[in-house]
């Protein structure tokens, strides 16, 4: 017999197979070329394969190579001839069952899949371009209505505002349906698509900021309800309490719609929008951040404002003359006591502070500098601490004593809010005295008028006032949208420069209304503090005429210690008078645990109490002067208040004079190699608006960082100045 033909099976590396058979055995070769075919088939389309797609070459090659070792096992086993491989032939099938190689089959089958479904999905996104000309047109219309709505609430036309806003959420809902439509699977594959998903999110959140507006305009409307009026805050339709829930209610919904809309935008990536659209979107984000931040802000003032005004309250308001200033803002000549109920002014009374003082039958230790001007404490007098909140604490006590009901809240106000109307809504003529009222000579008519005038009823010289508050009042609440809106940014400009200040006897409230910094009350800080305290004992009313300028130095040693230079210049511009002297205990308030190093151009006062009274002791001086000593050399006293050092002593100004007062003292921390250093400076409530220079010395070390303005930075050093109208807080980061 003639030798058996070799066949040769060309493989994946390139080594060849042989597979010995008898000639005779024709059906063996034919099987062997069959399988070389089918070898050679799966080889060819794998390699063409592995070509086309050069990202799934890897992929490919790991199935061709797993194919190839199945085939290599099956061939291999039919080796020698026909027989041997006729008896393991449906063995070497069953091969085929093998999980490697079906999983290897089954992934070539779905990537072949996935490669025919991704055609036919093309062509049904393009099926759906007509959509989107439907939805941008409906989105477009929308915020065209949404921008006329704003521009609505702004000038006050609320109608008009509400039929856009039901416009723009009819056309933001139907770009919505549009989106969803054209057939469920078409809105479904849209809407899982990046495109698609961030369109709906921009759609719903467009739609959340209709409705907010809609929640802004009911507020209006309710709002639009109220008026301030000679018996105070009334409404048209409804009682006062049902109208303060309804606009509680407003904003709470204008507060949920926005964070809601703010979640949807939060969640959309600019890079799947139109690159023309991308810096606007940005703005939007940003925008609406700044509202939502300036909502929480606005939320938290109606939220102080109803608490003040919602149920029963005793009120007292103290009319602080800060010509005569006083630690808590000025002389309390005259105070108003006032029940309301929601707001309406049920019963008010304004009175000399003397007619109640006269009640008082105690005889009450004062701080020593008061003995100044008198030997006994009283409600006058009572607003002698720094801290508002512990004056309002003890003029609630003597107004007790002297015959008032415990107030549930008091407000102290210096006359510069009545200015500030005043110039809003124009003089008031008050036929019964005989005097027009405005901004120019408002302080100085009351001033004179309250005092001596031979209009004025005797028993009653601060019944002007009484009578001038509502005529005032009645005239604001006939002036139109933008006057009111003047009157009302006039009080928070006034709660910001201290010249009102409010306490809750409810803590709640109380710790809102100290959030709000309209609390008067010293503020903590781990860093250097500034406040300084002007109380005017000479009974005189200069303090108005009176130019006052700071200088701070601070000087950091290399080991972190830091000392301070208080340089305090003052100068009494009054015309020469014999009256117009100025007499003025005056006090520094730094952090706790600064020492005195040295002071100089203070004015030595020795004051004794008087030893014919039988005093009584009230807790809080005792407290106050128990923690002070006395510098024997300058009389400054050196005490502690309210978690603060203070040092305090006499400046005393004849009219023309000028003085400058120094201080020196150690801080009582020091700056690690980095550190943060800030000086927290406070107003005086009631005082004038000073000028205050920084200078920090800071030898061997360098800024990394600060958040205010100078006017002239060296390599170690820098100096810096401001206008003290309101509390400041000026920080850096210093590296050594």
């Amino acid at each position: 017999m003639a030798k058996a033909k070799k066949f040769k099976l060309y493989t994946h590396d390139r080594r060849f197979l042989s597979l010995g058979t008898k000639s005779s055995n024709t059906f063996v070769s034919f099987l062997i070329k069959i399988a070389n075919m089918v070898y050679g088939f799966f080889y060819a389309v794998g390699t063409a394969v592995v070509k086309f797609m050069k990202a799934w070459a890897s992929f490919f090659y790991f199935i061709g190579n797993g194919l190839i070792k199945a085939a290599l096992r099956f061939l291999s086993a039919a080796k020698n001839d026909f027989t041997q491989t006729a008896k393991v032939l449906p063995r070497r099938f069953r091969q085929l069952q093998n999980l490697d190689f079906a999983k290897s089959l089954a992934v070539f089958f779905a990537v072949a899949l996935i490669g025919w479904g991704a055609i036919g999905v093309f062509k049904f996104i393009e099926s759906g371009l007509g959509l989107k000309d439907e939805v941008v047109s409906s989105a477009q219309y929308g915020g065209q209505y949404l921008v006329q709505a704003a521009a609505d609430i702004k000038n006050h036309d609320l109608t008009s505002a509400q039929n856009k806003l039901a416009l723009a959420l009819k056309f933001f809902g139907q770009g919505q349906s549009e989106l969803a439509g054209q057939g469920t699977a078409l809105g479904q594959m849209v809407k899982a698509l990046p495109q698609g998903r961030d369109a709906d999110r921009l759609l719903q959140a467009a739609g959340l900021i209709a409705r907010a507006g809609q929640n802004m305009v009911d507020f209006e409307i309710l709002a639009g309800q109220l008026h301030i009026s000679a018996s105070g805050i009334v409404s048209q339709n409804q009682n006062n309490g049902e109208v303060f829930a309804g606009l509680n209610d407003s904003f709470n919904r204008v507060g949920v719609n926005l964070n809601q809309a703010a979640d949807l935008i939060g969640l959309v990536n600019p890079d799947t929008l139109p690159a023309n659209y991308r810096g606007s979107f940005t703005l939007l984000q940003s925008n609406l951040g700044i509202f939502k931040q300036a909502l929480s802000g606005a939320r938290q003032i109606f939220s102080v404002a109803q608490s003040l005004i919602a149920g029963n309250k005793n009120i007292l308001i103290l009319f602080e003359n800060n010509n005569e200033l006083r630690a808590s803002g000025g002389f309390m000549g005259t105070f108003g006591s006032l029940q309301a109920r929601d707001g309406q002014i049920q019963k008010i009374n304004v009175s000399s502070i003397y007619d109640l003082d006269g009640q008082l039958k105690d005889i009450i230790q004062p701080p020593l500098p008061i003995v100044a001007v008198t030997p006994k404490w009283s409600l006058r007098d009572s607003n002698w601490f720094a801290d508002f909140p512990t004056s309002a604490k003890k003029i609630s006590q003597f107004y007790q004593k002297e015959g008032g009901q415990q107030p549930d809240v008091i407000i102290a106000m210096t006359p510069n809010l009545i200015v500030d109307w005043l110039k809003i809504s124009g003089p008031v003529y008050m036929p019964k005295y005989g005097v027009t009222l405005s901004a120019d000579n408002f302080v100085e008519e009351t001033q004179a008028i309250t005092t001596i005038s031979d209009n004025m009823p005797t028993n009653s010289p601060k019944q002007m006032l009484a009578d001038f508050v509502p005529v005032l009042l009645q005239k604001i609440s006939s002036m139109d949208k933008n006057a009111q809106s003047g009157i009302l940014a006039a009080l928070q400009q006034n709660l910001s420069s201290k010249q009102i200040a409010v306490y809750a006897k409810e803590p709640g409230l109380e710790k809102q209304i100290q959030n709000f910094n309209w609390g008067g009350n010293l503020l903590d800080t781990d860093s250097d503090y500034l406040m300084t305290q002007d109380s005017n004992l000479g009974a005189t009313k200069t303090n108005l005429d009176i130019g006052q300028s700071m200088k701070l130095t601070s000087t950091i040693q290399s080991d972190g210690t830091i000392t301070d230079q208080l340089q305090i210049t003052r100068t009494n511009n009054n015309p020469p008078n014999p009256d117009n002297s100025n007499a003025s205990y005056f006090r520094v308030y730094v952090p706790s645990g600064s020492k005195l190093l040295s002071s100089s151009g203070f004015n030595k006062k020795d004051l004794q109490y008087p030893d014919n009274l039988n005093y009584q002791i009230d807790p809080d001086v005792y407290n106050l002067e128990k923690t002070s000593v006395t510098d024997n050399l300058t009389g400054t006293i050196i005490g502690q208040e309210s978690g603060k050092t203070y040092f305090g002593n006499w400046i005393i100004l004849n009219p023309g004079e000028s003085t400058t007062t120094t201080l020196v003292y150690q801080l009582p921390f020091k700056l690690g190699d980095l550190d943060h250093y800030s000086l927290l400076v406070q107003k005086q409530m009631g005082s004038l608006n000073n000028n205050f220079t920084w200078t920090v010395n800071f030898q061997g070390r360098r800024v990394l960082w600060k958040n205010f303005d100078v006017k002239k930075q060296a390599t170690d050093s820098l100096d810096s100045g401001i206008i003290i109208d309101k509390d400041y807080l000026l920080g850096l980061v210093l590296q050594k």
